[in-house]
């Protein structure tokens, strides 16, 4: 018997996502966590974001991964932060590590959003997860556009999927929250 793909079918709400920024420790973990979830960006893209990736006119951010790089729209607000948060920097990561030669760590990025996850007190949906973790915020944009009728091309051109197909049957199936609405409107 094939075990049906349940990666995206676990997300966050909207106000979830809102309750963890609203409880990011410090300026850069706010902006970190934006990102996130605002873009879908990957924990290594937001590893590698350098501030040259900030494109402060059209408001936009190029995510490189997987050898591909992509133009990702963000919101006025997010850029107003960002560039708050970056200040005088022309330069360099825009999430540095302490030594500044590289972008923080896959690890690192795990932690902060776990913490701000920890101290919102919104926990992962997925039961096989023991933490919020960056990925599940990328799950959950492409579950909240999906909402808004967004087309599955731009959602797979916002998330850098090299195949509609990938984003067809990742995003094409119901949520859980979808299918719990569903099954309990029917059998209440």
């Amino acid at each position: 018997m094939k075990q049906q793909n349940t990666r995206g079918q676990f997300t966050l709400t909207r106000e979830q996502i809102e309750k963890i920024i609203d409880a990011a420790e410090n300026t850069r973990d706010r902006v970190l966590l934006k990102i996130l979830a605002y873009t879908g960006a990957r924990r290594a893209e937001i590893s590698g974001l350098t501030i040259h990736d900030f494109f402060r006119p059209d408001k936009r951010l190029k995510m490189r991964c997987k050898g591909k790089e992509r133009l990702v729209p963000i919101p006025p607000h997010l850029a107003a932060d960002l560039t708050f948060y970056l200040g005088p920097r022309r330069t360099g990561f825009i999430f540095p590590a302490r030594s500044g030669r590289a972008g923080l760590s896959g690890p690192q990025i795990n932690r902060i959003v776990a913490a701000a996850a920890e101290r919102a007190k919104v926990k992962n949906p997925d039961p096989a997860r023991r933490n919020v973790n960056p990925h599940i915020f990328r799950h959950s944009l492409a579950r909240y556009l999906k909402s808004k009728n967004v087309q599955l091309e731009i959602i797979r051109d916002i998330l850098g999927h090299k195949s509609i197909a990938t984003t067809a049957d990742t995003y094409g199936r119901p949520s859980m929250e979808e299918i719990q609405k569903e099954y309990s409107a029917v059998l209440s």
